[in-house]
């Protein structure tokens, strides 16, 4: 299967969609990657309740192992 630049959409391997409900994976740039991972810490950090004071040491944890996951 040919790769995908990133402004081609890529159909997702395994999902069977009902009809209409397809789901399509797009390549990001630089920035909106980096908007993306920023929305997913705020999000951390309001879901998991962290004491006043450490929102700073949850947030970069999450963002540590969210950047050691991509790698992977």
């Amino acid at each position: 299967m040919p790769r995908s630049g990133p402004r081609r959409a890529q159909k997702l391997e395994g999902y069977e969609p009902s009809m209409g409900d397809a789901v399509y994976l797009r390549g990001l740039s630089r920035w909106q990657a980096e908007g993306q991972r920023q929305d997913l810490a705020d999000l951390y950090v309001e879901s998991t309740g962290a004491e006043s004071g450490e929102e700073y040491h949850s947030r970069e944890g999450f963002l540590s192992r969210l950047a050691a996951d991509v790698r992977t």
